[in-house]
Order: structure tokens, then C-alpha cells, then sequence
């Protein structure tokens, strides 16, 4: 008889249950800053793909960060997580836009007709080429400052003017 070894056994559980798709933090749909730091959460000892490559190894944290190279224009982030079965997840789809091209200048006219201490501004025929308003104008539009004036038309008082930097940024 030849070489005799003790019985062994074994125990394990085949894993083909795939985990689900990363969650992905809060990020911008559009920006003007090339690279986007992207994170969220993960199941642990799982490893981070982005469209197809591994940016993070597999660890034991379910919190994860990584520094996304944006392209100009259109970015499709589609992010996996893999178990360590080798179990790929559903992808978690981030789209962004980033546009580091200068907005079309702004038609600012003033009515200075009132009392002396105030003037109407309004840029009502602005209309950015590059396909969409510009964040800044819009949010300047809808800003508390305008006091109840119709978005393309404000008063602003220059007694206040030191309260309103926003008015002189445009």
C-alpha cells in the first residue's frame, strides 16, 4: 500500500450573487474644475471599477474616494464594485459635463430714473451661446437681493451697496 493520509474536509459556500451597485456621494451634473473627486460607499473587501478599470483595491472600508480627470464636454463615470468572488456589481452612472470655456458677455442696462438712490439693472436679453444660461447669472437672478422684482429686473439701492458684493460681481 502507498502513502496514507488523513481525511480532510473542506467547507464553503460558492458565492454567485453579484453585490449591488456602488452608492456614489452628491457630484455636480456640470463643471468647470478638470479633475472631480468622486466617492460614496461600497460593501467591504470590495474592490471600486471605473468604466471597466479598477481604481481602488479590494479593502476592508465601505467608504471610498477617488480624483476623476475630467475630458472636456460630456463625461459618462460608470462606476462597479467587484466582491471577492470576483462577483461584478451593476453600474452606478455619473454624468458630467465639464466646460472650462468662458460664459458670452453680459448686455447690462441701468434705468436710473427713481429717486436718486437707486437703479433698475437688467440683462433680460442675455443669452449664453454655449447652449445653457450660465449658473452665475441665473443664481444672481434668483438672488434675495432683488427684493420681490421680477428676475430680469432689479432694484438695487446704492445706500446698500456695501451689503451687495454679488450686484458687482457680474
Amino acid at each position: 500500500m502507498g502513502l496514507v493520509s488523513a481525511v480532510f474536509n473542506v467547507a464553503f459556500t460558492l458565492d454567485r450573487i453579484p453585490p449591488p451597485a456602488p452608492v456614489l456621494d452628491a457630484a455636480p451634473s456640470s463643471t468647470n474644475i478638470r479633475t472631480l473627486a468622486v466617492g460614496g460607499s461600497k460593501e467591504a473587501d470590495a474592490s471600486v471599477w471605473l468604466n471597466g478599470q479598477q481604481i481602488l483595491a479590494s479593502d476592508s472600508t465601505t467608504h471610498w474616494t477617488y480624483a476623476v480627470s475630467l475630458a472636456v464636454g460630456p463625461n459618462t463615470l460608470s462606476f462597479t464594485q467587484r466582491d471577492r468572488a470576483g462577483n461584478q456589481s451593476p453600474a452606478n452612472v455619473l454624468a458630467v459635463l465639464f466646460d472650462d470655456t468662458a460664459p458670452a458677455p453680459v448686455s447690462l442696462s441701468a434705468n436710473p430714473d427713481g429717486n436718486g438712490t437707486q437703479v433698475a439693472l437688467d440683462w433680460s436679453g442675455y443669452e449664453d451661446t454655449r447652449g445653457y444660461e450660465d449658473t452665475h447669472c441665473r443664481s444672481h437672478r434668483r438672488s434675495p437681493f432683488a427684493r420681490g422684482l421680477p428676475a430680469t429686473d432689479w432694484g438695487v439701492s446704492l445706500t446698500d451697496a456695501e451689503s451687495l458684493p454679488a450686484i458687482w460681481a457680474l
